[in-house]
């Protein structure tokens, strides 16, 4: 009997969870749709058309994950090379 409440208590358990996540899973998915369709109005008022994969490569090359593009010389203009300081590090154990 008590190997029966445990299995149940056990199922009830990872069945709240797999329904937790699945609602967690709705949450994200409504509002990637949401924020897709702001951008495709965002464009459509600006009267450019809306391409997902252009907007991606834009801010990965902007953030610096562009692949094989080489970054442009103006990645960071606040940082001068002079500003750079060069920290070595050592193991003490």
């Amino acid at each position: 009997m008590t190997t029966l409440i445990a299995q149940f208590l056990h199922t009830v358990l990872v069945t709240g969870l797999a329904l937790i996540g699945m609602a967690v899973m709705a949450v994200l998915l409504v509002s990637t749709a949401i924020v897709l369709a702001v951008a495709y109005l965002v464009a459509k008022v600006r009267g450019k058309p809306f391409v997902p994969g252009a907007a991606w490569q834009r801010t990965q090359h902007r953030w610096g994950f562009g692949g094989d593009v080489a970054r442009p010389r103006d990645f960071n203009p606040r940082m001068k090379p002079a500003d750079v300081v060069d920290v070595e590090l050592r193991d003490l154990t």
